[in-house]
């Protein structure tokens, strides 16, 4: 699904069903090549999920506002076995706000 945003104004808001038990992460390629892990993060760690379950993110504790710079984002959404972090693959230095 692709959406318009408009910066500093809007807020995004996603829903991840999974079909197994695991972990998920999410990550955020920006429009500048960077690249972030969002989700699990500071103000979210409990990223498991249960088969079948819905996850609606972000969180009440960090909203994602659209922020610079402009342009196309995208998000690899990922469940897992086990915990895993990205956070050393992270080329930005935004904190989990989009």
């Amino acid at each position: 699904m692709l959406a318009t945003l408009r910066i500093d104004r809007d807020e995004l808001r996603f829903s991840i069903t999974s079909a197994r038990d695991g972990y998920v992460q999410v990550l955020l390629a920006g429009p500048d090549g960077s690249l972030l892990q969002i989700f699990p993060n500071d103000r979210a760690r409990n990223n498991h999920i249960g088969a079948g379950a819905t996850l609606r993110l972000p969180g009440a504790a960090w909203p994602l506002k659209a922020s610079d710079p402009p342009g196309l984002e995208h998000f690899l959404v990922l469940v897992t076995a086990e915990p895993r972090s990205y956070g050393a693959w992270a080329t930005g230095s935004k904190t989990p706000v989009m």
